[in-house]
């Protein structure tokens, strides 16, 4: 392809479909790309293998590929693992996506939003700090009591 440019045009999420098992991406993006991490999903379902030689711009669905990037990452990413040379720049997806409805089920609409992420609670500081203090205390009890 060579260039991309992306017209959201007001879109909350694009979804992109590559095909192929071994892909090779050195494509610049066009216009102001920085904030496609948010709102564009590179879906690469068959890849095992993919390459990203230039700075590339959206969040990426790869989870079988054995990935390198030599450039940065303006998104977050899956990979089935990783080579990295560049850089992470987050721009977590925070777009909202509403799956087609199956045909199968009973029911007729179902909904997927996320919100740009799940917050992980935090050990306090004190909490660690007291820890590590007793274990250091522990350790020089211990030194102590093989010198008598």
């Amino acid at each position: 392809v060579g260039q991309i440019d992306f017209k959201l045009n007001g879109a909350d999420t694009v979804i992109v479909n590559v095909s192929g098992s071994t892909i090779n991406l050195n494509d610049n993006f066009l216009g102001n790309a920085s904030q496609l991490g948010k709102n564009v999903i590179w879906n690469f379902t068959d890849a095992t293998a993919l390459t990203l030689t230039t700075a590339w711009h959206g969040s990426i669905l790869a989870p079988k590929a054995a990935a390198h990037t030599y450039n940065y990452v303006e998104g977050s990413a899956v990979f089935g693992s990783l080579i990295q040379d560049g850089e992470f720049h987050i721009g977590t997806y925070g777009g909202s996506y509403v799956p087609p409805a199956d045909p199968g089920s009973s029911s007729t609409t179902s909904t997927s939003s996320t919100s740009g992420g799940t917050s992980v609670p935090e050990p306090g500081v004190a909490g660690l700090m007291a820890l590590g203090l007793a274990a250091l205390a522990w350790r020089r009890r211990g030194k102590r009591a093989l010198a008598a």
